[in-house]
């Protein structure tokens, strides 16, 4: 499915569940676009590829989203890989490379991010970041590494990120950070490890493992390595 500007496929307020899967997603501005910010149906977007948009190549703003192994690859133009504005979404076992952000959480409460990767993220840009007001969100069992900015963000920027949590995620290898948090509160990372690969092996971040910066309240690191 490709589409020369705009979005490739759109769905706005849908009152019945829909599926997307294995479809091929390419080029133009977005992807993929849920607008609809219903809380009543239940979006399953499975097991495709999108890549190569100048726009964010799966765009959630709805409820109660499965979005499970897909791969988003090559947004470079200013485009995230996946975000999500909405709530109470399931974002699991998907990967992305090479996007502006591999993984954008910009706004909406109770999405749950476990067991995806997201690595080499362009133009000084995060595997994963919080912000937009992003806040009670679960992020587990996750790898980012190679990212040209750094692994996992903690921002305010159109509104203040905070009491998320991180666990067991593993950072290692980016070009700046490991986790960077700026003028936020109450975030939680426990049993993460940072600076280590996988398996074991010291790959450290460039420029630091856990940086804070610009008025940070109550982080708390806890159980990690």
């Amino acid at each position: 499915i490709g589409k020369p500007s705009g979005s490739g496929i759109v769905f706005t307020n849908p009152a019945v569940s829909m599926t997307v899967s294995s479809c091929s997603v390419h080029d133009g501005g977005r992807g993929m676009h849920d607008a609809s910010g219903s809380f009543d149906r239940l979006a399953r977007i499975i097991s495709n590829v999108f890549f190569n948009t100048t726009g964010a190549a799966l765009y959630i703003q709805g409820a109660h989203s499965q979005i499970v192994g897909n791969i988003f690859a090559a947004s470079t133009s200013g485009g995230e890989g996946f975000i999500t504005a909405g709530s109470y979404n399931s974002i699991l076992s998907n990967i992305a490379f090479y996007n502006s952000i591999n993984f954008h959480i910009g706004g909406g409460p109770y999405n749950t991010i476990a067991f995806n990767t997201g690595h080499d993220a362009v133009g000084g840009s995060e595997g994963l970041r919080f912000n937009y007001g992003a806040s009670r969100n679960l992020s587990v069992n996750n790898v980012w590494y190679s990212n040209t900015g750094g692994g996992i963000h903690f921002l305010n920027s159109g509104g203040s990120a905070s009491s998320n949590t991180v666990v067991a995620d593993t950072v290692y290898g980016n070009s700046a950070f490991g986790i960077q948090v700026e003028q936020t509160t109450g975030n939680l990372c426990v049993s993460c490890r940072v600076g280590y690969s996988t398996t074991g092996v010291s790959v450290p971040d460039a420029v630091a493992e856990v940086l804070f910066q610009n008025n940070v309240v109550a982080f708390t690191l806890k159980a990690s390595s």
